[in-house]
């Protein structure tokens, strides 16, 4: 669609909400509903109610809550926000956010839709409540993980004293660059290296008394 197109398109869907008698009620295959979300991207979703007509507990039962398709139209020119009522076109698309001018005629030229979208008001309201009493971390929430099946595998046993020891460790303790290899001689090959050396002494003495023998002999 052309800019022009949306342009008028959005004039003319504010024009009809601005105007007190550009809507009057909900037209065939045309449901009102109550927001029980903010719009997330294009959707939205929806308390759906059903029209009046029979015992007010079985049309109270038929509520549905349901995702909702938001038309391009109303981006930047009507929001949505929770506790809104809409109008949804064969349960699947928005079409219209009455104002409350136009609702406030509305309810009063059909009282039984009011009763029904007031039930309905108050059960997002108290919907709304017991998310908000809850939790953070009490709170459901769908992730890609969570949506896995949870396989039980087998399970190790682990010793608490020997994780309490390890628990004031080097976490580095394992890094081959923190590793210091140490050597360790024993005595007896302490006491043979020494006595080795003890000889060398003695031969290198005997070795210089012997040329500083043969020296002064040769001087004589």
């Amino acid at each position: 669609m052309s800019g022009c197109g949306r342009k008028h398109r959005a004039k003319h869907l504010t024009q009809k909400f601005l105007d007190a008698s550009g809507w009057t009620c909900p037209s065939i295959g045309e449901q009102m509903a109550v927001c029980t979300e903010s719009p997330q991207g294009q959707h939205v979703r929806v308390l759906l109610v059903p029209p009046p007509g029979g015992e007010d507990a079985t049309v109270e039962a038929a509520m549905e809550e349901r995702l909702v398709f938001i038309p391009g139209k109303f981006r930047k020119v009507i929001w949505l926000v929770v506790r809104d009522v809409v109008v949804v076109a064969d349960g699947t698309t928005v079409t219209f956010k009455p104002s409350p001018e136009q609702l406030k005629q509305f309810f009063r030229e059909y009282p039984s839709w009011k009763a029904l979208l007031d039930v309905a008001l108050d059960r997002v309201k108290d919907f709304r409540r017991s998310m908000e009493q809850q939790p953070r971390y009490a709170k459901p929430v769908t992730t890609t993980t969570s949506l896995l099946p949870v396989v039980a595998g087998p399970q190790l046993a682990v010793n608490t004293e020997e994780t309490d020891e390890l628990v004031g460790l080097n976490p580095n303790r394992n890094n081959i660059h923190h590793r210091v290899q140490l050597f360790y001689v024993e005595d007896d090959q302490g006491d043979e290296v020494d006595s080795s050396e003890e000889e060398e002494e003695e031969e290198e003495q005997e070795e210089r008394t012997e040329a500083t023998g043969e020296v002064g002999d040769a001087m004589v």
